[in-house]
Order: structure tokens, then C-alpha cells, then sequence
């Protein structure tokens, strides 16, 4: 270019090239050239500009969560082009052998790693070239995640007082404190929960949560309300047959769960029953098992419910039921030789169970008893199918559903006397041509007091001839007068005493004599052949 071009450009009288204001745009080769006569010469300079470096950080301000990593970064030029150095305060970054700082190449970045609390402030870049120096900086702001400090800690504490939870943390921001309920009902927007006279619904978890940007912590206690044991459910009054089984069953709560133990009517721990319990965290059921319940097991049985805080009781009632009490037999009737008539007052006491019936016990002397259920609540009965002339021992049980009682007072009476049964073994003893020696035994079945035998012998079919007719008091018998050739029947019958004095006769029993032999025997059940006259 000409010198007029670029005014800034000058040539001294020395000879000298004056730059003035000297700009980048100035910068490049120069050529001094020497002319005359002879010739020319020239030379050529190159003017190399140097600028000072400018700096600019990308970001002024950068916030990042501790335990992050961050880059900063900034922008450098200048000519000839700047080194870009890095400083934390005073400290040149990175620091030698940092694995957690680095720089990028051209050193116009800084990595910090894993970030801390301790690496929060500010940040300078540095561009340095011959020309001069440019630095800018960076604040860097680290967040801390919320921590306690004075974390929540579980709480126990008496139904009806006050209690106070509690909590504290740090962060960076400051983090901001709330408690909430197991519902998650928050309750308090501050570090400290104040309940005042709890009650045991109040049990239960409670949550402290520090929340600031960098995140969110929550700790859960638990409020233990303790309170006196109260019976939910108590036993119930209960009414069982004597030598059952009774059962009582008690259910409290309480916290601490309490201890459930019974007493009896009098007011002694049970020990001779059979306790079951099943504890839940503050409920506790407890049963009562009593085996075969007596009279003496009667009365109050007590469910006492204990904790540290107090206790509560309830009690229920067993009340037996009994078999009656033995009526009494007012009346024993004999009707017949097979039937008495008995009749008797109902029992003083039922035994707490309506009588349902009765049962007659009657027996023969060292014999076991025989017994009929009455089928009705009649206070009489009539005993048939007994046997004749013989003496029994009456008694009568009244029955309820708890059992058949004890047995009456005893009556004793001998029924009617009836006609005997046939005598026994009729046979020949001895014979002649015209006697026969017969004998026999005792009826099987006196059913009386025996009176006489009457035997009657005929010639068989009759022939006209009526036979012979002899009242005996002895059981042997000669008949005489007898022909040959001819069968002649024989009978036998025995009579007993009735009641006013007659003489009851059974049946007869009968052979067939022929000439001293028996023929086959035939028995005759027939008690209607006249008697004979004494």
C-alpha cells in the first residue's frame, strides 16, 4: 500500500520506517529497498504484532450436589495464543498427581470429580502470553444432601401425659424439617412434634423428613403408648352337668400385654384348671378348662387382668347341674302273682334339671337288679312278668338330663302264690302183676306253699271203670288192684295254698302203665279235673 493509504505508517528523514498505533492488521513483512545510478538493494523485515490475551468464563456461576462432577469451562485468545492456567482461591488447580482434577488439553477446562463440600468457592482462569496477562473468574456452589445431626430416637410414654419428638439436620441449603404420621398426615412443618394427653390410638410410627434441593432424608420411631389393662371380653356366667367339663374365656388388652390369671369362688389362684393364653403385641386371651366339675367346683370364677399400670378383674358364675335326689317310694301293691303296684313322691330337689322320667329297679334276693324306664313323669307304675310267690326289692330313680339319681328308700313284697307246676319225673319204682309202685318229685315250679299231690289212675280209655282218686302229702304211691294185659293212666297233679287258705292245683302230669312198664309219656297241661274231697 501507499503511504498515503495508511497514515499511521511513516518514513523518518533517517531513513527509518514509524509505526504508529500499531494493530494486528499491521503485522507481516516489510521490504527496504536502496536505489541509484549503479543499481538497487533491498531487505525485507516481518513485523510480528503480539496481542494481550482476553479471557471469559462460560458460566459465572455454577451450583452442582456434593459427590457430582462439574467442568468449568472458559474461553482465551490472544496473540500469540495465551497458556490457560486454573486456581481454587490462591492454590493452583489441578493439584499434582490429582486424579479427581484434571484439566482438558488446551486447558480451557477444569474437571473437578466427586465433588465435596470443601470445593465450593471460586474458581480463576488465567491467560498468560508475552503480551500480558487476563483472568476471569467462577463461583462454584456445592449443595449437601440433608444428614441428621440429632436424629429421631423411638419414645414410650404413659397414656394421658405429653411428649415431645424431636429431630435435626444439616444440609446445604439449610433443609427444611416436617414430621408425619404412619399415615402420612404430615403434622408438623417444623423439627419438633408436641402431642399432648396421648392416647393409645396415638401409637404408632412417626416420620421426620429433612428436605432441601439436593435431596430428601426421613427417619421413623415409633410412639409406645403404655396403658392399664382393661377386659374386652369377659367370661360368661355358664351352667354344666356335674363331672363335665367348664370352660371360661377372658380377652384384655393393655400395654405392657398384661398377665391374665384366674381365681376361684374362693379367691385362690386356680392352679388345678387347664390355662391357655395367646398374647398378641397388647391383646391377650386366656382360657379356662375345669375337667370333671363337682359341687364343690361351684361359685365365682375370676378373670384378673394385670400390667405394670394396674389391673381390671371380671368375674362369671358355674353353676352344676345334678342328677335328682332319690324320690320316695310310698307304696308298694301286689296285684297278682306276676304284677305290684308301686307309687312314690317326686325328689325334694331336681338337681337343677327338669325330671324327665323315672327308672324302677327291682331284684330277687342276691340277685342283681333289673330296671324299667317309666316312659312318663307318672309317680306310679305297674311291674308285670314277676314271677309267682316270690319276694322283691323294690326302689325307684328319678332321671334328668344330667343322669339317672340315687335310688329310693326299698320296699320289699312277696307276690301272690299260684298253682305249681306238673310234678316232676312221674316213673314206676316197682311192679307186680297187680301193683305198681309209683313215685315222682317236686314241681319244678312250687310258685307256693305246697299243699298235697292227687293221683288218679284208670284203665285207659276208661272201660267204664272211673279210676282211683287218692289225696297224698308224700311223693311215692302204691296202686293196686291192677289186671294184666290191661294200659292204665296215670296222673299226678300238686296244689298250692291260696291266699285265703283254697288249694290252687296245677296241671297233671301223666304215664301209661302196662303190666309194670311205662309207655311213652304224655303231659297234660289241663288243671280242670275236679279236686278231690279231703
Amino acid at each position: 500500500p501507499s503511504p498515503s493509504s495508511l497514515p499511521h505508517i511513516t518514513q523518518a528523514p533517517n531513513q527509518s520506517l514509524v509505526i504508529s498505533g500499531v494493530s494486528v492488521g499491521d503485522g507481516g513483512p516489510y521490504v527496504c529497498r536502496a536505489t541509484n545510478t549503479a543499481g538497487s538493494e533491498s531487505a525485507t523485515f516481518t513485523l510480528l504484532v503480539q496481542v494481550p490475551p482476553l479471557v471469559m468464563a462460560l458460566e459465572s456461576h455454577i451450583t452442582v450436589v456434593q459427590g457430582a462432577s462439574v467442568t468449568l469451562r472458559c474461553s482465551a485468545s490472544g496473540a500469540p495464543p495465551p497458556t490457560v492456567t486454573w486456581a481454587f482461591g490462591s492454590t493452583p488447580l489441578p493439584p499434582p498427581s490429582s486424579t479427581r482434577i484434571h484439566t482438558s488439553s488446551n486447558g480451557t477446562a477444569l474437571t473437578v470429580g466427586l465433588v465435596t463440600e470443601e470445593d465450593e468457592g471460586v474458581y480463576s482462569c488465567t491467560a498468560t502470553n508475552p503480551a500480558g496477562t487476563a483472568q476471569d473468574s467462577i463461583q462454584l456452589s456445592v449443595q449437601v444432601p440433608p444428614s441428621f445431626t440429632s436424629p429421631p430416637v423411638n419414645t414410650t410414654v404413659v397414656e394421658g401425659s405429653e411428649v415431645t419428638l424431636s429431630c435435626g439436620a444439616v444440609g446445604d441449603p439449610s433443609p427444611v424439617l416436617s414430621w408425619a404420621g404412619g399415615d402420612g398426615t404430615v403434622l408438623a412443618s417444623q423439627g419438633v412434634l408436641f402431642l399432648s394427653s396421648v392416647g393409645r390410638s396415638l401409637a404408632g410410627p412417626y416420620t421426620c423428613t429433612a428436605t432441601n434441593a439436593a435431596g430428601s432424608i426421613g427417619a421413623t420411631v415409633y410412639l409406645d403408648v403404655l396403658f392399664p389393662p382393661s377386659i374386652t371380653v369377659s367370661p360368661e356366667s355358664t351352667t354344666v352337668h356335674v363331672n363335665s367339663t367348664a370352660h371360661f374365656s377372658c380377652v384384655a388388652v393393655g400395654n405392657p400385654a398384661p398377665l391374665l390369671t384366674w381365681r376361684d369362688p374362693s379367691s385362690t389362684l386356680v392352679t388345678n384348671g387347664v390355662l391357655t393364653s395367646s398374647p398378641s403385641s397388647t391383646t391377650v386371651t386366656s382360657t379356662l378348662t375345669l375337667p370333671g366339675v363337682t359341687g364343690a367346683d361351684e361359685g365365682a370364677y375370676t378373670c384378673v387382668a394385670s400390667n405394670e399400670l394396674g389391673e381390671q378383674s371380671a368375674a362369671a358364675i358355674l353353676s352344676l347341674l345334678f342328677p335328682p335326689d332319690p324320690p320316695v317310694l310310698t307304696q308298694a301293691t301286689v296285684l297278682s302273682p306276676y304284677t305290684i303296684h308301686i307309687e312314690w313322691n317326686e325328689p325334694t330337689n331336681d338337681g337343677g334339671s327338669p325330671i324327665t322320667g323315672y327308672v324302677v329297679q327291682y331284684s330277687l334276693p342276691s340277685s342283681p337288679p333289673s330296671s324299667i324306664r317309666t316312659e312318663s313323669l307318672q309317680r306310679s307304675f305297674e311291674l308285670g312278668g314277676l314271677l309267682p310267690y316270690t319276694s322283691y326289692t323294690l326302689t325307684v330313680s328319678a332321671e334328668n338330663t344330667v343322669g339317672i339319681g340315687g335310688p329310693s328308700n326299698a320296699l320289699e313284697e312277696q307276690t301272690h302264690p299260684t298253682a305249681p307246676s306238673a310234678p316232676a319225673n312221674l316213673q314206676v319204682l316197682s311192679s307186680t302183676p297187680s301193683t305198681a309202685t309209683l313215685t315222682w318229685d317236686l314241681p319244678n315250679q312250687l310258685n307256693g306253699v305246697l299243699a298235697a299231690y292227687e293221683l288218679v289212675y284208670s284203665v285207659e280209655g276208661g272201660g267204664g271203670d272211673g279210676g282211683v282218686t287218692t289225696l297224698l302229702f308224700g311223693t311215692q304211691y302204691t296202686a293196686s288192684g291192677l289186671q294184666a294185659g290191661l294200659a292204665y293212666e296215670v296222673r299226678v297233679r300238686a296244689s298250692t295254698v291260696g291266699l285265703s287258705g283254697e288249694a290252687l292245683w296245677g296241671p297233671y302230669a301223666t304215664i301209661t302203665v302196662l303190666d309194670g312198664e311205662v309207655l311213652p309219656v304224655q303231659t297234660s297241661s289241663s288243671s280242670s279235673a275236679p279236686s278231690p274231697s279231703p
